[in-house]
């Protein structure tokens, strides 16, 4: 279905499951990929959870949503549209929120803005997260500060050299990241690429995490991710003492493309709480 938010963008959604769902998890993609690169991890989760109702959608600017207006591709606005969509588009009844990547700055970002449905979050998954600093550490450290603060520029003023130097650095990128283009996964445009660098470079939710100590919380890490190595993942955990720190030696960046039964068992406590204490009883 199509969803339209407040500021007149498109956003594709998907929801699948029963009607008498007992949950509903929200699935949150990275940057430059779609709903589509959950495609194994909910064939997994459905499996090993049947009872449970799966919302995925597209960013604005990626797969099958409409770019937004000029300046919007930021992760506020981000989190502004998740908002809405848990309002408009998730039945009643606790939500899983979990986020990749981008997925997961998103969440964090919705969360520190205190969003309308936040009494309805029942748990989180952060797979692949950092709560700030990306480019500190990892292959972003790459990019100097001066540029990706003149990147929304460059994108509108050259998209051309744009397109072409995010193509090569993707081509780098991809044992560790692992993005795919595809029929339901277009590139988003320079300007939505631009916008969003840009904000991901400003992003600070440290001072926020401990809105996260009252809601379940499991950090996924890959061992070998380049883009948001471990540190980031401990830096979660370390400010959030009760959240569960569940590393994948073999993962990279991409874990719900490339480990995505390692990704369902690692959220499992989050999917299936009563099973899981009924597990300890025994």
């Amino acid at each position: 279905m199509t969803v339209t938010v407040s500021d007149g963008t498109a956003l594709d959604v998907s929801l699948t499951g029963p009607d008498d769902a007992a949950m509903t998890a929200v699935l949150i993609h990275g940057l430059g990929m779609a709903a589509a690169s959950w495609t194994r991890v909910r064939r997994h989760l459905l499996a090993s959870s049947p009872q449970t109702r799966i919302l995925a959608y597209d960013h604005r600017g990626h797969g099958r949503s409409a770019d937004g207006p000029r300046h919007s591709h930021t992760l506020a606005t981000l989190a502004a549209d998740l908002d809405e969509l848990l309002v408009t588009a998730v039945p009643p009844g606790p939500i899983l929120l979990i986020g990749h990547s981008l997925g997961a700055m998103t969440a964090l970002t919705y969360l520190a803005r205190g969003g309308a449905e936040r009494t309805r979050i029942q748990g989180v998954g952060l797979v692949s997260a950092t709560a700030g600093g990306l480019f500190d550490h990892g292959a972003a450290r790459l990019l100097p500060e001066r540029v990706v603060d003149r990147l929304p520029a460059m994108a509108e003023r050259f998209p051309g050299v744009f397109d072409s130097g995010w193509d090569c650095a993707r081509r780098l990128l991809a044992p560790a990241v692992g993005t795919r283009t595809g029929p339901h996964c277009r590139r988003p445009s320079p300007a939505v690429l631009a916008e969003l660098i840009a904000s991901i470079r400003a992003m600070n939710a440290r001072p926020h995490l401990g809105r996260l100590r009252a809601i379940p919380t499991v950090v996924v890490a890959g061992g070998r991710d380049r883009v948001t190595p471990l540190g980031h993942a401990r830096a979660i955990s370390d400010a959030l003492p009760s959240c569960d720190l569940q590393v994948l030696p073999e993962a990279g960046h991409n874990v719900p493309g490339t480990h995505p039964e390692s990704l369902v068992g690692a959220l499992s406590g989050l999917i299936n709480p009563d099973r899981c204490r009924g597990d300890m009883r025994l």
